[in-house]
């Protein structure tokens, strides 16, 4: 597990350093930073696969520009640190910004150095750790018929990938395996089978519903229908275009969940896009059980149905909250900045599901609506 993130002169970041444990939950005004934590996490990764060679700005899964794009607009000094730490090892980059003319197009960048070359038992660890994360994009692939296959992604890396653009292909292939889910077992599931797990999970979020899969191999492609409980049994298939947004999106995070063993780090960017305020609720709930059947979670949201799932699971003995951190973002901005710079705070849960302090804009405001709403009737009563 990742025990500590450090990031200097990167983004909006001059300065930071945040403890991480099994559940990290990174949340704040749009445009604060939190996706740069994610993005840092990243490029380690990253460079770890191939140690003392450049580092992409642009792949895949990262969509960074050039060096000017991620180079802190006031830095003190001419470079960039990532870097993270665990056990007591480190492993990091550290990028020389004076060897670059800023307005060029830098997109691929060459680090100096691991910044402990010497700690070889700790490299191992860490670049271990980092081969283990799985990350998932808030932009995942909509309703689709079908999904294409791809067996390295799936069957080496055992991912539905960064869209969740094969979590059909995925429930194809290991859907019939037994788990060992822990605390993520559903109370009403009849079996430990991956798939008959997700269909129950995804009973809480939309009642009575089944889903089903098939290959066709003939065009390399896994379609995936959904059914409804009825009183004589099942209804009819209907196609996932039909069903709407909020299921697709939310099918790959339930599977990246149940699917987690304890050791892999899975990074889930808003998980709640286009579900049901019950729906959010829920996956709070599943990601704390994940989390405290001993997977690392980090998870960046807007949702306080997130929160009070987590929150909920906390009071239940499920999850213990000192195996949480929770990040609050903002950007300084205007006249006392020189440069956009985040800030970032750190409430903290406690076993009751309490935070020590609310950071204004910390899920506060249902607290300020309400009060307005108050407020303005007060005003208009006759």
């Amino acid at each position: 597990m990742i025990d500590n993130i450090s990031l200097t002169n990167f983004k909006s970041f001059d300065n930071c350093n945040l403890e991480l444990s099994n559940l990290n939950v990174l949340s704040g005004i749009n445009g604060s930073g939190k996706s740069t934590i994610c993005q840092a996490l990243l490029l380690l990764q990253q460079y770890s696969r191939n140690l003392k060679e450049t580092v992409s700005l642009n792949t895949e899964t990262l969509s960074l520009g050039r060096l000017n794009d991620i180079y802190y607009q006031n830095a003190e000094a001419a470079f960039i640190d990532l870097h993270i730490s665990s056990k007591g090892f480190s492993f990091g980059i550290h990028i020389d910004a004076s060897q670059y003319k800023l307005d060029n197009d830098y997109a691929d960048l060459k680090p100096i150095e691991k910044l402990n070359p010497d700690h070889q038992e700790g490299d191992s660890e860490l670049v271990y750790a980092l081969s283990k994360i799985r990350y998932l994009s808030a932009e995942r692939l909509g309703p689709r018929a079908a999904q294409s296959v791809d067996h390295q992604i799936v069957r080496i890396d055992k991912h539905v990938g960064i869209f969740g653009q094969y979590s059909n292909s995925y429930l194809e292939f290991y859907g019939a395996d037994s788990l060992d889910l822990g605390l993520r077992n559903h109370i009403d599931s009849p079996s430990d089978q991956l798939a008959i797990q997700v269909a129950y999970w995804l009973k809480d979020i939309s009642k009575n519903i089944n889903l089903t899969t098939k290959a066709h191999p003939e065009t390399d492609q896994v379609s995936l229908s959904y059914s409804f409980d009825v009183s004589l049994g099942k209804s009819s298939d209907v196609r996932p275009t039909n069903i709407g947004f909020g299921i697709s999106y939310v099918l790959p995070v339930v599977v990246m969940c149940l699917s987690a063993s304890p050791g892999d780090t899975i990074i889930i960017d808003t998980p709640e896009a286009h579900l049901h305020p019950r729906g959010q609720f829920i996956i709070g709930e599943l990601i704390a059980c994940t989390a405290a059947d001993g997977v690392q979670v980090i998870v960046e949201t807007h949702s306080d149905h997130i929160i009070n799932g987590i929150r909920v699971q906390t009071l239940k003995n499920v999850f213990d909250s000192d195996k949480s951190k929770f990040y609050y973002f903002e950007l300084g901005t205007g006249k006392d900045y020189e440069a956009p710079t985040t800030i970032v705070h750190n409430p903290v849960m406690n076993a009751s599901g309490q935070f020590d302090y609310w950071p204004a804009g910390f899920f506060d405001e249902w607290s300020y609506a309400l009060n307005e709403i108050l407020r303005l009737r007060g005003n208009s009563t006759p």
